[in-house]
């Protein structure tokens, strides 16, 4: 506790009334040290691992666990996204898996489609109902693709037809899986083509299942330079 000493006022004017002023006194080092511990006691506190069971430490599985003894789970029960928690947490403690990845990626692409999320999950509905195997694959895709993806579903489902009539014994929902720009950049005429180079070069091979595992055959020119260095 301060304590207050008091001195003889020496104003003049003020002598008449004013007899003595109250001078404070500096804490001991003890005591500010005792402030100190007392202050850091009462702030708000978090589990801390420290290596022994006196504290754990708050991981991102803690803080995102339903089951925390204080939950920030959403109404709906999914784990909350790491950027819609309002403190700060290293970049170490954060435990990406797929779910979050997959959330993330929809949120980047609806932003730069200017849709909702609502949206982008329906557009993405129907790609998937066109081509079942990109489902497990969109959380290895850029959000930017997936962007262009959803952006003109009727565009992605046609040339999505002209794949099927270029090789009509592949999957091509896993052939485009593999080379996602067969749907979005590649000149569909020059991967005619080079189908059709391939079958020449190949005749023993059925092409069609050859491109599927390996897409990056298209690339013809590549890979006769590596049948002639064979």
């Amino acid at each position: 506790m301060t304590t207050m000493n008091r001195s003889p006022c020496s104003c003049p004017q003020q002598a008449s009334r004013c007899h003595f002023l109250p001078l404070p006194t500096v804490p001991h080092r003890g005591q500010l040290a005792g402030c100190r511990t007392a202050a850091i006691d009462k702030q708000a506190s978090y589990p801390y691992n420290s290596g022994d069971d006196r504290k754990q430490k708050a991981t991102i599985e803690h803080i995102f666990s339903p089951d925390a003894a204080e939950p920030v789970a959403s109404s709906t029960g999914r784990i909350q996204a790491p950027w819609s928690v309002g403190w700060q947490m290293s970049e170490r403690n954060i435990m990406w898996d797929d779910e979050l990845k997959l959330r993330l990626i929809k949120r980047v692409a609806s932003q730069e489609l200017k849709i909702t999320e609502a949206e982008l999950e329906e557009r993405i509905q129907q790609l998937t109902n066109l081509l079942p195997d990109l489902a497990n694959r969109l959380v290895n895709f850029p959000a930017m693709r997936v962007a262009q993806l959803a952006a003109n579903t009727d565009k992605v489902a046609a040339r999505l037809l002209r794949l099927r009539q270029i090789f009509p014994k592949a999957n091509a929902s896993a052939m485009v899986g593999n080379r996602l720009s067969l749907l979005l950049d590649d000149d569909l005429d020059q991967t005619e083509a080079a189908a059709d180079r391939l079958r020449a070069l190949l005749p023993q091979l059925l092409i069609d299942r050859f491109v599927e595992a390996f897409p990056t055959v298209l690339d013809v020119e590549d890979f006769e330079r590596a049948l002639q260095v064979c």
